[in-house]
């Protein structure tokens, strides 16, 4: 798997982080009046390095992709790197673990690809690592889940992809997903992510995506 196919993977499946940001920084653009300053990220020995996410502290996240093709996750603590390689990833090209989400508690959420293929969501709290399945996801190769986002509750959005290829949005608590389907597209979910504040009866109070159709929903419930 080639690496511009491995960052498309990742644009789609853990575009919730990515995605997330955009509101914040746009504000932030606006209210410098101008460009600042720059800084570069470059895991040492990588080949490839990308960045997923900065929590308020300042901690960033992504993943790595190492000579042999394998993408490993690293934490950047202010110029110090940790890597990130959650259990049963994969270690041929194109597997591996892919960091996408700290919350400003310092956990994080993810994916990892299997030696079959199969995508199976993550999350990293401290060193203990709980594996994600949704019941729903295909076992087959290009198949499984993944977690895109973590908030400080520890509610989660990510998708899963089933036997037949579709990929469906979840969100909420670890072991109680709420599906999120949008009508206007059913082969094609993914969320961006879901708030600090409580909204109950549902965790799914979300902007969502569907072919890149943007939506709101509400208790569940799609709203313009």
């Amino acid at each position: 798997m080639s690496l511009r196919t491995l960052h498309r993977l990742f644009l789609i499946v853990g575009a919730a982080s990515v995605l997330a940001l955009l509101p914040a920084a746009a504000s932030a653009a606006t209210a410098a009046a101008g460009p600042g300053p720059y800084s570069t990220i470059d895991v040492p020995g990588a080949a490839d390095t990308l960045l997923t996410v900065i929590n308020d502290l300042g901690i960033a996240v992504g993943y790595y992709i190492d000579s042999s093709g394998v993408a490993h996750g690293f934490i950047d603590h202010h110029g110090s790197f940790t890597t990130i390689n959650a259990p049963g990833a994969g270690t041929a090209a194109g597997q591996g673990t892919f960091v996408a989400n700290m919350n400003n508690l310092g956990v994080i959420a993810g994916f990892t690809i299997d030696s079959n293929g199969v995508q199976h969501g993550f999350i990293d709290s401290g060193g203990r690592f709980t594996t994600i399945n949704d019941p729903n996801a295909g076992t087959a190769g290009g198949q499984g889940t993944s977690v895109g986002y973590i908030n400080d509750l520890g509610r989660v959005t990510g998708s899963y992809t089933d036997s037949s290829g579709n990929t469906i949005a979840f969100a909420g608590p670890v072991g109680s997903f709420t599906t999120v389907s949008d009508p206007v597209a059913p082969a094609f979910s993914t969320l961006t992510a879901t708030p600090d504040v409580p909204h109950p009866p549902s965790p799914a109070r979300s902007i969502a995506l569907r072919r890149w159709h943007p939506y709101h929903a509400v208790n569940g419930y799609p709203r313009d």
